[in-house]
């Protein structure tokens, strides 16, 4: 309190510094504090005692307060005590015995990795420098992945597989013994919803997933951690957790925040959330027979030719059987082998004597037992009845759309995923991420063959090409029935082809007694121009005649422009508005736009030809739009696709696709007050924004009203914000419950969340300041878990309840999180961990929201 004094301006305190000195019964002040100071009682008060000394020794001096003085080593205690130097001495001791310890391990670790790997580390040349390396890598061939000249590239070396159960480790899954799988998560995802986020019907029957909307209103997406497992080994740690957990039930009477029963588990190594298993199927091309003979180039009308010949040989019935569903015999397969050696006489030769024989389904079935191919059909049910929402039916033949359509929006989503984090794709994801994309691939390769699907043939395979080349290889009069360009997404498109083609091949020819590989790298090579013109078109169709950007250099700008009024007079025709084609956009404007527009496809099929054929990639960071080019074998100059009058021109192909009278409906549309879902090409809308002030969203709260009570003043007091449309939904209301397919009454936000997020999504209860995420694709088994609102108040701290009354503003941080939950597709993982942790949320009616 004497300190104190000064600082409040009391000038009487001089007066009473005379009582430090002056002495009494138990002595002066400065005295007491002396021998505290020296009293090994007070060892823990040493330094407050020493300053408040130092303190009062400046106030008796000059009888004030004045700066305070950093503390003085000199004014320590000189000597310590014997106990306390001995007890120092033990812990640098102690401290110095560690370092020795932990350094002698990594000593060992280290000489036993330098003699486990001598081998590989005697044939790295060590005398290379940095320049040499550079140079080398700057003179190396550019690898291609795409046509012809992918055919005799090198592969990538077959990654080991290792069991995370049983330490096992085999040298690729086409030599292993046993079957491995890969645990996944299979869910309904609208991330890549590009139509305003409103609450529509989004169920698997209104949606065409063969010939996938460029909307991508709803997909199926599939993650995996990347550890592998025995099929063996996963079957009895999957086992012995079900008998685990019912033991438990019946002691304990609390339930699992995993439903091990219905499929779902954790990695025994990570604990990812996972609800099926993928089988690693080996790569059948690997050991498909080359063509003895040299290919030659065939152009793109004589491919589309071929291409419909190819399909009436699917459609056309068997000429052994009087039923057109009868499965064919030895002698039909020998028919049609004959045939379409007829077919193609450049690339196929029936030589049973030269090329032996190859089954890619004894391919398969040489490292899987009988009971391991269950597994494999599980797995495209599980993408059928999860994903889309139906009851289980092998039978069915949009098995496997699905199961190819789950490709495609994988693989888009992880482009989403790059753009929202600011990376590329290409060199964003990891090792383990390729690696079970690459699984992913091969089973969507091998789901049409009977050991997967028995229930596949070609007459359904030929249905499904029929239908993908009636669309976009038009021949027939059906053309104006079906979608136009501008409503199609192309990278589905590309995928769907290479899948329907080679699968179509296989079928045709199962004893592969023909080198059809060559003819599967014209197919991938003239997929992927049909798909890039696709984009091309449908940029300069939708582009707005506005703009001005500098001159490029050494742009070929003429032909873009020559090709953009082409198009429109071709899609308007006779009614062309002269106004928009005398007004067209700058041609650089036009030139980086349709690379802006273009590059994204071209990454994603760069990806899934990478997964398809195993060649690497350009070794850049990040890949150039010209490495990209030549690694799909495309021209520099993409709109020559269409122009080039030699070679392969697609110039009588587009022309067909702007004449669909679609077409000019959607060029109509864009001076319309809604432009059409084509625009946005690119774009993906994030979550709904938030306010800055948590104030205006109960303000946005205070006006809601209950559509059950709209003639009452009655305010809802539980009302929720659809993060992914923004709508205010009444939610744990009796009266806005409505019964869901005849069972038990759902929620408002329940079944909204179902038709706007596929299942899966999160709102914000903005009277409580929680963030509410669910999972309710599966309605008799909804779940779901509380986080805080990612809103803060001036401390740090957040509100849940709003009981503080603290002022609370936006956190970008966190809201940062919540986007990644939702870009990452990781709001299951999210819920399943909480609910590991917080018990009491496994017992909520979380359907009844």
């Amino acid at each position: 309190m004497l300190l104190e004094e000064p600082l409040s301006g009391n000038d009487q305190f001089s007066r009473y510094a005379a009582g430090l000195t002056s002495t009494c019964k138990g002595g002066s002040i400065l005295s007491l504090l002396e021998t505290i100071l020296q009293n090994k009682r007070g060892e823990e008060f040493c330094y407050l005692t020493q300053w408040v000394l130092q303190q009062l020794k400046i106030v008796r001096d000059s009888g004030g307060i004045g700066q305070q003085p950093a503390y003085d080593e000199a004014d320590a205690p000189e000597s310590e005590s014997p106990k306390e130097d001995s007890g120092r001495e033990k812990k640098q001791q102690a401290a110095a015995a560690q370092r020795r310890k932990v350094m002698e391990e990594m000593a060992a670790l280290q000489k036993k990795f330098l003699q486990s790997n001598r081998q590989v580390l005697s044939e790295i040349d060590t005398g290379t420098n940095v320049d040499e390396v550079t140079a080398s890598s700057a003179t190396a061939p550019a690898v291609v992945a795409v046509g012809l000249q992918s055919v005799a590239s090198q592969a990538q070396v077959p990654v080991p597989l290792h069991c995370i159960l049983c330490q096992a480790v085999e040298k690729d899954a086409a030599n292993c013994e046993k079957q491995f799988v890969l645990g996944m998560r299979i869910q309904r995802s609208t991330v890549l919803k590009k139509s305003p986020r409103t609450a529509n019907s989004n169920k698997e029957v209104d949606i065409d997933y063969l010939l996938n909307s460029v909307a991508l209103t709803q997909g199926v997406y599939s993650a995996s951690c990347g550890h592998g497992m025995h099929m063996e080994c996963w079957r009895r740690f999957h086992d012995s957790r079900i008998a685990e957990l019912r033991q438990s039930d019946m002691l304990f009477q609390r339930r699992s925040a995993v439903n091990y029963e219905s499929g779902e588990f954790l990695c025994p190594l990570c604990q990812y959330y996972c609800n099926t298993v993928l089988p690693i199927h080996p790569d059948p091309m690997s050991k498909r027979p080359a063509a003895s003979a040299e290919v030659e180039i065939i152009n793109f009308e004589q491919w589309r030719t071929r291409l419909h010949t190819l399909l009436d040989c699917a459609l056309s019935p068997s000429p052994l059987a009087t039923d057109n569903n009868a499965v064919r015999t030895p002698a039909d397969s020998l028919s049609i082998s004959s045939r379409l050696a007829e077919i193609f006489p450049k690339y196929l030769k029936l030589d049973r004597n030269a090329v032996p024989s190859f089954s890619s389904e004894s391919f398969v079935r040489s490292s899987s037992s009988s009971s391991e191919d269950s597994n494999a059909s599980s797995y495209s049910q599980a993408v059928f009845t999860r994903g889309h929402n139906a009851l289980p039916n092998e039978a069915d033949a949009r098995v496997p759309v699905a199961v190819w359509a789950t490709c495609a929006y994988t693989i888009q989503c992880l482009g989403c995923q790059s753009n929202f984090s600011g990376k590329s794709l290409l060199t964003s994801l990891h090792s383990r991420q390729i690696n079970y994309l690459r699984a992913m691939v091969r089973a969507a390769s091998c789901v049409t063959l009977p050991s997967v699907c028995p229930h596949t043939d070609t007459a359904m395979l030929g249905k499904h090409l029929s239908r993908l080349l009636n669309t976009v290889v038009p021949v027939g009069g059906c053309f104006h029935e079906l979608p136009c360009v501008l409503d199609l997404d192309p990278f589905s498109i590309m995928v769907n082809l290479h899948f329907c083609l080679a699968s179509l091949l296989d079928a045709l020819d199962p004893e592969c007694k023909m080198a059809l590989r060559p003819l599967i790298a014209i197919d991938d090579q003239y997929i992927v121009q049909i798909a890039v013109a696709i984009r091309l078109v449908q940029y300069l169709l939708t582009v707005e005649p506005q703009g001005d950007m500098p001159d490029l250099e050494g742009s070929d700008t003429t032909g873009i422009v020559d090709l953009w009024e082409k198009l429109h007079d071709w899609a308007l025709g006779s009614s062309c508005d002269k106004e928009l084609t005398s007004s067209s956009p700058p041609a650089n404007a036009l030139l980086t736009g349709y690379r802006d527009a273009v590059l994204p496809l071209l990454q994603r099929a760069a990806l899934f030809f990478h997964c398809c054929n195993g060649v690497d990639l350009p070794q850049e960071d990040p890949i150039s739009y010209e490495a990209l080019l030549h690694y799909l074998c495309l021209p520099d100059q993409l709109h020559t696709i269409v122009t080039a009058s030699q070679g392969v021109g697609l110039r009588h192909l587009v022309q067909t696709w702007c004449q669909h009278r679609g077409v000019a409906q959607q060029i109509g549309s864009l001076h319309s007050a809604a432009p059409p879902l084509s625009c946005m090409l690119t774009e993906v809308q994030s979550l709904h924004s938030l306010p800055q002030h948590y104030s205006e969203l109960i303000k946005i709260a205070s006006n809601f009203r209950c559509p059950k009570f709209q003639t009452s003043n009655r305010d809802s007091t539980a009302v929720i914000m659809c993060m992914i449309c923004g709508q205010l939904l009444c939610s744990n209301c009796y009266r806005c419950m409505t019964p869901e397919g005849g069972g038990e009454a759902i929620g408002n936000y329940t079944r909204h969340l179902r038709e706007c997020g596929g299942g899966v999504g999160m709102g914000l209860w903005i009277l409580e300041c929680y963030m509410v995420m669910m999972n309710a694709m599966d309605l008799e088994d909804v779940r779901g878990c509380i986080l805080p609102a990612p809103y803060l108040d001036e401390y740090g701290e957040s509100d849940i309840g709003l009981r503080s009354g603290n002022p609370l503003k936006l956190n970008d941080d966190l809201w940062k999180e919540f986007q990644q939950y939702w870009y990452q597709h990781t709001i299951m993982e999210k819920i399943t961990s909480t609910n590991e942790q917080e018990r009491k949320f496994i017992l909520f009616s979380w359907s009844k929201l």
